[in-house]
């Protein structure tokens, strides 16, 4: 015959004793575990009812210890549970109270890693979140190449951001910080791409590509790219740069850089992080006293560095030389493209019918990575 709790003489058609409180401890953050000893019920026990101090709604099917109790726990508050246990007769009264827990701790930023490292996981944390932000690349440019297009912007990194990872005090992982690219000084060649950020096997960002000026126009480099194997990670790929504008006897405004999308985590200690911004593509100049040069595009959000203005041209046709394309401005926040630079002025000499232009600027400089660890 099975024991039915404790042992007794006492008859049936009674309620329950009260039971004998253990232990609670933290499973996860909506789940507590909550042992006791079972009470003296010469009836079946049908069920155990539990409470909490402060009260919340919360649910448990276990007839047996140690009860799995889940509930939705409110951030950074101790808990006390007490259990009552209940038969065809009645419910028991209400045992003591446990131990007090709290199922739900906010995170707190652990590490900010701007160059390459180790994160070692601290004492008494069990789960850690992380952001990483991938390398802005440089923008286009060509010091003394004439051209009649601005240069394209760098394109941004990328960004990723995972929670909840389960991890144990002591564990390390290694930190890949990304540095920005760096603006392009010539003709033909594209700025230095962003490198790629990581954080262990976990997740990873790359940066974007850099822009360019040619004889035939200036094209902007593409955003990078983000990926996680962590279930749950959000991800932001990182935006293009803009092309640089203008042709012969016209100036014309270089196009706005691509803007990214912020990494945004709703756990309790978290939120949104910015970064990124396609570099502006670069203006083109004027043209004699026709048209004024070019204005460079602007940088995406929320870091893109601006792209040059074109340059000035000269006040008559008898000059030798004209205005030379401003250099592209360099990403000015966490992995930022750079702009592009701007061409120079161009004219038309009428007493020799030469046509003349002046000098490109430089691309700017994309701006490196970052990595954000917290943890709870």
């Amino acid at each position: 015959m099975p024991i039915l709790g404790n042992s007794s003489s006492s008859g049936k058609g009674v309620a329950p004793d009260a039971p004998a409180i253990g232990t609670a401890t933290v499973v996860n953050s909506t789940t507590v575990s909550l042992t006791f000893n079972a009470p003296f019920s010469k009836l079946p026990i049908t069920s155990y009812t539990v409470t909490s101090s402060p009260s919340i709604s919360l649910s448990t099917s276990d007839l047996s210890s140690p009860l799995t109790v889940t509930g939705s726990f409110a951030d950074n508050t101790s808990y006390t549970f007490s259990i009552s246990a209940t038969n065809s007769a009645g419910t028991s009264s209400v045992s003591a109270a446990s131990n007090s827990v709290t199922p739900v701790l906010s995170y707190s930023l652990d590490a900010t890693f701007n160059a390459s490292g180790t994160y070692t996981v601290p004492s008494g944390r069990n789960q850690i979140a992380v952001y990483v932000i991938g390398g802005g690349a440089g923008g286009g440019g060509g010091i003394n190449s004439q051209t009649a297009s601005g240069a394209g912007g760098g394109g941004s990194g990328a960004g990723v951001a995972f929670a909840d990872y389960s991890v144990t005090p002591g564990q390390t992982f290694s930190v890949t910080v990304a540095s920005g690219g760096a603006g392009s000084n010539s003709l033909n060649v594209s700025g230095t791409s962003g490198g790629t950020s990581s954080f262990g096997g976990l997740a990873s960002a790359s940066g974007g590509g850099g822009g360019v000026i040619t004889n035939s126009g200036g094209g902007g480099g593409g955003g990078g790219s983000a990926n996680s194997n962590v279930a749950g990670a959000v991800t932001s790929s990182g935006g293009s740069g803009g092309s640089g504008r203008g042709t012969n006897n016209s100036g014309q405004t270089g196009d706005s850089g691509g803007s990214v999308t912020a990494l945004v985590r709703n756990e309790s200690g978290l939120g949104t992080v910015n970064f990124g911004g396609g570099g502006g593509g670069g203006g083109s100049g004027g043209y004699r006293n026709l048209f004024g040069p070019g204005g460079g595009g602007a940088g995406g959000s929320a870091f893109g560095g601006n792209g040059a203005a074109g340059g000035t041209p000269p006040a008559n046709n008898n000059a030798n030389t004209g205005g030379t394309g401003g250099s592209g401005g360099a990403g000015n926040g966490i992995g930022g493209g750079g702009g592009g630079a701007g061409s120079g002025a161009s004219w038309e000499n009428p007493g020799n019918s030469n046509f003349h232009k002046g000098a490109s600027g430089a691309g700017g400089t994309g701006t490196g990575g970052r990595v954000l660890v917290y943890s709870r």
